[in-house]
């Protein structure tokens, strides 16, 4: 009997074990799963910005195009 009882309370040690194991890494899952979020966010945010930016650039290429133009045609003409 006592023989049971010893292995019982080897089975609820382990199980105590394995729920408070468990109970961590879900916690560490989570704040993983957060930052990989704010990863996510940012990486956005940042994509955000590059395409402005390349908007900006193409803008300006275009404003400078028409002045190359003009600028040539001046050049031909005179």
């Amino acid at each position: 009997m006592r023989k049971s009882r010893i292995n019982s309370q080897t089975v609820i040690g382990i199980l105590k074990f394995l729920f408070s194991l468990f109970f961590i890494i879900s916690i560490e899952a989570t704040v993983w799963i957060s930052q990989v979020e704010q990863l996510l966010l940012l990486s956005r945010v940042l994509l955000q910005i590059k395409q402005n930016i390349c908007q900006k650039q193409r803008n300006i290429l275009l404003k400078y195009q028409h002045l190359v133009k003009i600028l040539v045609l001046n050049l031909v003409l005179n």
